[in-house]
């Protein structure tokens, strides 16, 4: 019988370290933090490669994002002058500037998402340089996951993978534009029934819902959403203990959670919420875990594939998509009740930071 008792890692002997550019003396024997790495670049952009020590990089990425930021802000600002002059009745003779500030959003989210895997991917890097061990902890690995798609990969190692998604999840936001230019019609017609709209609620509150239902299930959100999905899932996927997976691997090493029982049944809840199916393949049941995840991402595909053909009404699309609330509630209380049944069992994952 094995006590559940948190077992804490064994300290680890004393590593040299590689001194980054500018840090001498006691800072020099301070581990490279990937979890800091990742929030200074979430805040600023190149901050996070700073930290890492890729600073040349850091400061090439912070340079170029405030300059794209100032030119949005300018191309932002002309554009709002030119709709209030329009407001007012007075002509604008030169076009608004749309493309513009659409290309200098689009730019300025590419090296925000660039800064956090590449903030993630220098500090891996430094870890491994310096001797350190890697830092893996689930909670932060589906953080990183879910705001950076791809981040939690390069947290362990994985590179490629890591960046085969986050370019996949980037590749999709240009699509924005002709997705929502599709409820040009809806709003137009909106527009030309206005008293109606004000003297019927009832309509006004299904055209609302009609907007709402085109927009959650639009292909760009749609597929920006499976993207995530996948990468949690892969994240949780390469810790689950199963053969060949970086779980097993630590399981032999006897590493375990130090997290108390109630902690790590809130964390499963949360994360099947977030993304049913992850919890079963952190916990090494993967033809469980990828079928509920399938089933999640094919409804609300299929509701908006029918939606944007005509076949269905935004209301039945609505309906199909909410059916995945089904599999959230059977990830989550699945992976609850195995894990209160082996919870005299050693779990095989220990936080190493």
């Amino acid at each position: 019988m094995y006590d559940d008792t948190p077992i804490p890692p064994e300290p680890l002997p004393p590593e040299p370290h590689d001194t980054p550019p500018g840090v001498h003396g006691d800072d020099a024997a301070v581990p490279v933090s990937v979890h800091r790495a990742f929030v200074y670049a979430a805040m600023a952009p190149g901050f996070g490669e700073w930290y890492a020590g890729a600073r040349i990089r850091g400061a090439a990425v912070f340079t170029a994002f405030v300059a794209v930021f100032v030119w949005g802000s300018w191309e932002l600002a002309v554009t709002v002058s030119a709709l209030l002059d329009l407001a007012l009745g007075a002509t604008v003779d030169k076009p608004l500037p749309l493309f513009q500030l659409g290309a200098a959003f689009f730019i300025a989210l590419v090296l925000w998402f660039w800064g956090m895997a590449g903030a993630v991917e220098a500090a891996v890097r430094r870890r491994q340089a310096a001797g350190d061990p890697p830092q893996i902890h689930p909670a932060w690995g589906v953080a990183m996951s879910w705001l950076c798609p791809g981040a939690g990969q390069i947290s362990l190692g994985r590179l490629p993978m890591g960046f085969i998604l986050l370019g996949l999840y980037v590749a999709i936001f240009p699509t924005l534009g002709p997705a929502l230019s599709g409820l040009r019609v809806v709003i137009d017609h909106a527009a030309g029934s206005a008293g109606q709209l004000l003297s019927r609620p009832d309509l006004a509150m299904e055209l609302a819902q009609e907007i709402s239902a085109r927009i959650q299930l639009s292909f760009p959100r749609v597929a920006q959403d499976m993207v995530k999905s996948v990468s949690i899932a892969l994240y949780c996927a390469t810790l689950g203990p199963v053969p060949g997976a970086l779980g097993a691997v630590l399981a032999k090493e006897g590493a375990h959670w130090t997290a108390a029982l109630w902690a790590r049944c809130l964390g499963l809840a949360v994360l099947g919420w977030i993304c049913p199916g992850a919890p079963q393949l952190l916990q090494g049941r993967e033809a469980l875990g990828w079928s509920l995840l399938g089933v999640n991402l094919a409804l609300p595909g299929a509701a908006g594939l029918l939606l944007a053909q005509g076949v269905i009404q935004p209301g039945q699309a609505s309906q199909i998509a909410s059916w995945t609330t089904l599999a959230v509630l059977a990830s989550i209380a699945d992976s609850l009740i195995r894990m209160i049944r082996l919870r005299r069992q050693p779990v095989h994952l220990s936080d190493s930071e």
